[in-house]
């Protein structure tokens, strides 16, 4: 004779946990499922036709996580002002302002230093880097697995040397640690999109809109004092 299992019932409090688990995941779930289908749509696309969806990509990426680049920043120049005392913090910045006080040209900011960037750290550091991690713990693990290693790996360690090369841009830890910070956020998606968007193309398209809306800003903030 079969017998049969009844499982056993879900406590009110498992059931309370899975529900707000669900709705939190949701919306990012249904964000990644939004952005897989944007991609394989692209793909399916003419030459001409990917290559310009592919930059409008990288520019709605950019106009999405400016802001929350720019809280980040917002929130670690706090952290710093509470530990140090804002006043100290103010004297720092005015001694030892970003990039010396002189705001970079358009061309600079906006064009040349985002495609010389992405080229060196996304289209060289970050494949280079996940061959040698693959290569590394290959022996140890299943192929996926190693895969799977070998990308996070290569997007992390690619996304922090990107983000400390922003100490050249003051003499003065504190004052580029911010900037050190959400470059190192920026970062990351860069090298998402390099690994599973629109390859280099979307992460330089990002990366020139994301620079050239923060440099229209600082302008107009320059501009209003």
């Amino acid at each position: 004779m079969s017998t049969f299992a009844i499982p056993a019932p879900k406590s009110p409090s498992t059931n309370l946990c899975d529900s707000a688990l669900s709705t939190i995941c949701h919306p990012f779930i249904s964000a990644i499922e939004t952005i897989r289908e944007v991609h394989e749509y692209i793909e399916s696309c003419s030459t001409i036709t990917k290559l310009a969806l592919t930059i409008l990509a990288g520019a709605v990426v950019a106009t999405i996580c400016l802001p929350l680049n720019m809280a980040i920043g917002a929130i670690v120049v706090k952290c710093i002002s509470l530990a140090i005392g804002r006043e100290k913090y103010d004297a720092i910045s005015s001694e030892t302002p970003l990039y010396n006080g002189k705001i970079p040209s358009a061309f600079t900011a906006c064009i040349l230093c985002p495609l010389v960037e992405e080229i060196a750290f996304r289209g060289i550091l970050q494949p280079t880097t996940k061959a040698l991690v693959n290569f590394i713990v290959s022996p140890f693990f299943d192929k996926a697995t190693a895969k799977k290693i070998a990308v996070i790996a290569a997007i992390v360690f690619t996304s922090l040397l990107f983000g400390a090369l922003h100490f050249i841009n003051s003499p003065n830890l504190l004052v580029s640690l911010p900037q050190v910070i959400c470059a190192s956020f920026s970062g990351i998606i860069f090298g998402l999109e390099r690994e599973f968007g629109g390859g280099l193309l979307e992460s330089t398209a990002h990366h020139m809109t994301n620079n050239t809306i923060a440099w229209v800003l600082i302008q107009a903030l320059e501009s209003a004092r």
